[in-house]
């Protein structure tokens, strides 16, 4: 009869030692999906980040070559004006119609100096006013 209590007594320590384990283990599972939907979303976020840093250094490279063109055909209209005005630049030849004209590099210059005074996309990008964090 003894025999009989004791194993009935190790066989329910033995259930109870199973069910514990199981809810540990169930819990554990649970903790893991959670970590793995965190993860995920953060990758999605920083892919998110990361694709409109690219957008928006993009739309600034555009936008300073827009400006950069429009600020060269002015000047070129302008010089054109000049030349062709009653009483304007007199050319000569067409060294010095190149000359007015000027050359693609003082385009470039003001391009480096139109990219040179706009911060960098990055900066505008983390003064959005979203409050939020991407730091993990």
């Amino acid at each position: 009869m003894q025999a009989l209590e004791r194993e009935r007594a190790a066989r329910a320590a033995a259930e109870a030692v199973a069910r514990v384990a199981r809810e540990e283990a169930h819990a554990a599972q649970s903790a893991a999906r959670a970590a793995v939907s965190i993860a995920r979303g953060q990758a999605r976020l920083a892919a998110a980040a990361a694709r409109a840093t690219a957008t928006a250094e993009r739309a600034r490279a555009a936008a300073v070559h827009s400006a950069t063109k429009a600020i060269g055909s002015s000047v070129a209209d302008g010089a054109l004006r000049a030349c062709w005005a009653p009483g304007g630049i007199d050319t000569g030849s067409d060294s010095a119609f190149a000359s007015v004209m000027g050359s693609p590099v003082p385009t470039r210059r003001l391009e480096a100096q139109l990219q040179a005074s706009l911060p960098p996309a990055s900066a505008r990008h983390s003064r959005s006013g979203s409050g939020e964090s991407h730091n993990s």
